[in-house]
């Protein structure tokens, strides 16, 4: 059983968003995998490093465009999930 660390929780969802590196010009497709208040849980075709900006569009309820900070990432069957944290 793994053990929740996050202060708010995440609402899991299979959704399609795009994103887009800040030091990139083309936006990306990804999985949006869980979202809350504080942050995302993605599913991407590349990894990125820790620390890295990244611009969020799509999200549901109103979220919209957002930016975020990669926190951590972990290699999986289908890609790379990548947690972010909205700033």
């Amino acid at each position: 059983m793994r053990i929740e660390l996050r202060k708010t929780p995440r609402n899991c969802t299979q959704a399609t968003i795009t994103y887009q590196p800040a030091n990139a010009s083309e936006w990306r497709p990804a999985t949006l995998l869980d979202v809350g208040p504080s942050g995302a849980a993605l599913r991407l075709d590349r990894p990125h490093c820790l620390h890295e900006a990244l611009h969020l569009d799509g999200l549901p309820a109103g979220g919209g465009r957002c930016q975020g900070v990669v926190r951590w990432v972990r290699k999986d069957a289908e890609g790379y999930q990548v947690g972010v944290e909205f700033v």
